[in-house]
């Protein structure tokens, strides 16, 4: 939340304000306390999450090099029935010349 959100609604900044004089012990928790086991149990956690996604990032490494080598493939088939191509449109053009060339 940006600050000047507080400071245009004068009765939440009044709000924070009281909060702040309170002593911390008087303060509503925050939420359930941390404890070593939790902290434990979050570590693990993202632990697996981390092995978990190293092992994705493989598998995608490897789709990556087999889409960049069936890319390289299907750029050199693109190039040789481009040079086909000009080819049979060189041999089409020879053959139209002929046949105007003789009437």
């Amino acid at each position: 939340m940006d600050r000047t959100f507080l400071y245009r609604h004068r009765d939440l900044l009044a709000q924070v304000h009281a909060s702040e004089a309170l002593p911390s012990a008087a303060r509503p928790a925050a939420g359930p306390a941390v404890t070593r086991a939790s902290l434990q149990a979050d570590l693990l956690a993202a632990h697996e999450r981390s092995a978990r996604l190293a092992a994705r990032i493989r598998q995608l490494e490897q789709q990556v090099t087999h889409l960049a080598e069936e890319n390289h493939q299907l750029r050199g088939s693109l190039a040789e029935r481009d040079q086909d191509l000009a080819a049979a449109r060189a041999a089409s053009r020879e053959l139209m010349a002929r046949l105007n060339t003789r009437s």
